[in-house]
């Protein structure tokens, strides 16, 4: 988990990790069917040629090897330019498929596009139209220039026409290259292309959908990651943390705990008690920058975590705190009726690895602070 950037964390986990799975396994799936294909091919129920289907068979297996290593490791999983990859594999997947076993797998094209849904992303569904649309004209006529067709499927095709009284032109297979050519881009990619023209119209409204959800689950993220009170982070992120990997580096710590809380709840109201803690957490949020976050972890407990390998640095932190609480109490002065935020401070530092012991020093560090105060 990013200690800094938490959020992003969750988000990208949600967006880039799962989408990446599912495709994985999608192109795992379809690579199934096609060593099904294969089998039938040896066996002599379809006609592909045999050193062909068995190189595409291996093409394949490579191409469906490489979503597969980039959906389960953890950081590529998770990394932006992942789907482009695995959107590009299912495209080079589509295209092969399509060379080999082009008039038995016409729904296969559309599948790069039914992988781009997982990821509700207008560029993503671009791409994978592009491909598909690329996969619906070329590959049926490499098949017809290189004869690698299924001739027995195609006079099948002619027999059952002729039986059902359906004029069948069969010049498309005996007339000039270029004449044959045509017909191939008329008579069979022209009406694919028209089915995945059509997937593309209903995938941009799914994923126009899609993209209304992500916005939905950021403010749904948002208001279960913080804390409604002050705006910092919650316990319940707080708690992720600790169980979370934090990788290496030095952090500081400092643990900050508000005075007389009890005090002012019981003679002034709640109402007084929670301005009073708004307003503390205020002068913590003046001190959070991309290297600082801060935590509200009790009723009147925060926590700022600094990214830093200089010790120093959180002396200076703390200077910056002391004079932003100075800031909020003359503004309380003139704003909030002589408002007075009081609140003591422990730090500690070391290995971001010992971060739960870290917070126990700062905390320690803090009761001495207050005791010695009184």
């Amino acid at each position: 988990m990013d200690i800094w950037n938490p959020e992003q964390t969750i988000l990208s986990n949600e967006t880039e990790r799962k989408p990446n799975r599912h495709a994985a396994n999608a192109i795992l799936a379809v690579t199934v069917v096609l060593l099904l294909a294969w089998i039938l091919n040896e066996l002599d129920v379809f006609h592909v040629n045999l050193l062909l289907m068995r190189v595409g068979l291996l093409i394949a297996a490579v191409v469906s090897a490489v979503p597969m290593v980039f959906s389960r490791h953890p950081k590529l999983a998770v990394w932006s330019g992942a789907k482009y990859i695995i959107i590009a594999c299912s495209i080079i997947y589509t295209f092969l498929i399509m060379l080999l076993l082009t008039f038995h797998v016409t729904m296969t094209l559309i599948f790069p596009i039914l992988l781009a849904m997982l990821y509700r992303s207008r560029r993503v569904g671009w791409i994978a139209v592009a491909g598909s649309s690329v996969c619906t004209v070329f590959p049926p006529v490499i098949g017809y220039l290189a004869g690698t067709w299924d001739v027995p499927f195609v006079t099948l095709l002619a027999e059952l026409g002729n039986r059902a009284n359906v004029q069948f032109d069969a010049s498309a297979y005996q007339t000039s290259v270029g004449q044959g050519v045509w017909y191939v881009l008329l008579y069979i990619s022209l009406p694919r292309l028209f089915i995945v023209l059509g997937c593309a119209l209903v995938m941009f409204f799914v994923v126009k959908t899609g993209i209304e959800s992500v916005r939905d689950q950021i403010s749904i993220h948002n208001f279960s990651e913080r804390d409604t009170l002050t705006g910092l982070y919650n316990q319940n992120l707080y708690k992720t943390l600790l169980e979370s990997d934090l990788g290496e580096g030095s952090v500081g710590v400092l643990f900050f705990d508000v005075n007389g809380l009890k005090g002012e709840n019981d003679s002034m109201g709640h109402e007084y008690g929670d301005l009073l803690l708004r307003r503390c957490a205020e002068s913590i949020r003046r001190i959070l920058d991309s290297d600082t976050v801060g935590y509200r972890i009790g009723g009147d407990e925060f926590l700022a975590l600094i990214r830093t390998d200089d010790e120093t640095a959180v002396s200076r932190k703390i200077e910056a705190w002391r004079a932003a609480l100075n800031d909020v109490n003359l503004e309380n002065e003139r704003q909030y009726q002589g408002l007075q935020c009081s609140m003591e401070v422990g730090s500690a530092f070391g290995r971001i690895a010992d971060l739960s012991e870290l917070v126990r020093e700062a905390d320690a560090v803090m009761y001495e602070n207050k005791k010695n105060r009184k």
